[in-house]
């Protein structure tokens, strides 16, 4: 009786945005020629986009969730609830906490962790906003502090939310923490004058991967809309319940909440350090493999392509557009038809930001739109991702490359003919 081939062991470890991508499409081009076993720490798959509104109490954790074990057993993939504690690329496996795995391929999306960069007091003192669980312990803090805090001269902190980076996700927190707060002091009866919130960003300007108009516009926004902006003073230090700039200036607040940056996860750095840098991640290749082992490809925040001088800005769809090429180079890898790998090729994405209730801006090639239409066109594009991923609708993964074909149509026939 002749014997039957092993299929091939693909290992997904980790099922963010890339992840979930990733395990989709294999799933659709491999039809059961491989086994696919996806690893996550978590039990359920998070937009994470949304996690300022769910901080906010706008939307529920079920609204943006999707439990990967019913998703992914209709699929016929495997799926491991489990922390990842080490790769080990030369014997081709990965310790979990519930044991060891080995895989033929790996495609490792295991995103970021929190960067606190050394800074005293800041990872002990600060709530990261790195998932839904922070993002609904941050809400419940804030809503806890204000219903019982007493108005008295003394400023104690109780009715200031700080909130540390001036980047996107800095940005989009603090305007619906003041949609929470407009809902909060409202049926608490605390004055305006009474509550407080401060964004803390180490540059002279907020968002500084976008164009000077569009941080200014957003700098003129927040501060109309009440939030104190301190710009150009970093955090030098983080007591409990005050955070210390470096200039020697104390803010006191009982909310700290950190979004100051982000490292590649720990996971990629086992790969050694000829293969990993410390701000990018796992050194790749023009095919998104790891440069010391072609049998593992990485996607997202965890990795960088070593082909580009300039890195291109990491954002959930940067790790979607990266899990189409890891997928097609990885099947090429198991067929054998190395020749008809894609090299990684970025494409220019439009940046969607959420300033809270009714107002939106979205970036893309030097020219920008605000308004609430704009805030809706973001919450459109985040219903067809989560409708993707969540009836596997593979289809509806070209809304983004129709929303930048438009984009570039009008900037191309439009703006650069003025």
């Amino acid at each position: 009786m002749p014997s039957v081939a092993r299929k091939p062991k693909i290992v997904i470890a980790g099922c963010g945005f890339g992840g979930m991508a990733a395990a989709l499409d294999l799933h659709g081009l491999l039809k059961g020629t491989a086994e696919i076993l996806a690893i996550d720490r978590t039990d359920r798959f998070d937009y994470h986009a949304s996690l300022p509104e769910l901080a906010s109490g706008k939307i529920s954790r079920e609204s943006i969730s999707i439990p990967y074990k019913p998703l992914f057993s209709r699929l016929g993939i495997n799926f491991l609830q489990a922390k990842i504690i080490r790769a080990d690329w030369k014997k081709k496996k990965l310790l979990t906490a519930t044991g060891s795995i080995k895989y033929d391929y790996l495609l490792l999306a295991v995103g970021s962790q929190s960067n606190f960069y050394g800074i005293p007091g800041a990872k002990k003192n600060c709530f990261e906003f790195k998932s839904d669980v922070d993002a609904i312990a941050i809400r419940e803090h804030v809503t806890q502090m204000f219903e019982s805090c007493s108005l008295s001269e003394k400023d104690d902190g109780s009715t200031r939310i700080v909130v540390v980076g001036g980047g996107l996700t800095g940005v989009e927190l603090v305007t619906d923490l003041k949609d929470l707060l407009d809902k909060v002091c409202a049926r608490c009866g605390i004055p305006d004058e009474k509550r407080e919130i401060v964004l803390v960003g180490r540059s002279e300007h907020l968002n500084p991967g976008f164009s000077t108009e569009v941080s200014d516009f957003i700098e003129s926004y927040l501060r109309r809309q009440g939030i104190k902006l301190v710009l150009g003073n970093p955090v030098s230090k983080v007591n409990k319940e005050e955070i210390v700039l470096s200039n020697g200036e104390k803010i006191q607040a009982k909310t700290i909440v950190w979004c100051a940056g982000i490292k590649p996860a720990s996971v990629a750095e086992q790969f050694g350090s000829k293969n990993f840098n410390n701000a990018c991640g796992l050194v790749l290749n023009k095919y998104l493999q790891c440069i010391a082992d072609p049998s593992v490809f990485a996607v997202g925040d965890c990795g960088y392509c070593s082909a580009f001088e300039v890195q291109p800005v990491l954002t959930a769809l940067r790790a979607i557009e990266q899990s189409d090429y890891a997928v097609h180079n990885l099947c090429c890898e198991i067929s054998g038809n190395r020749k008809h790998k894609m090299q990684y090729v970025p494409r220019y994405f439009p940046a969607f930001i959420s300033l809270g209730r009714g107002m939106g801006v979205l970036s893309f090639h030097g020219i920008w739109f605000s308004g609430r239409k704009i805030a809706w066109l973001k919450k459109i594009s985040e219903k067809i991702h989560l409708a993707r991923f969540r009836h596997n609708l593979a289809f509806l993964e070209y809304f983004d490359a129709l929303l930048v074909s438009v984009l570039e149509f009008y900037y191309f026939m439009v703006v650069r003919r003025r």
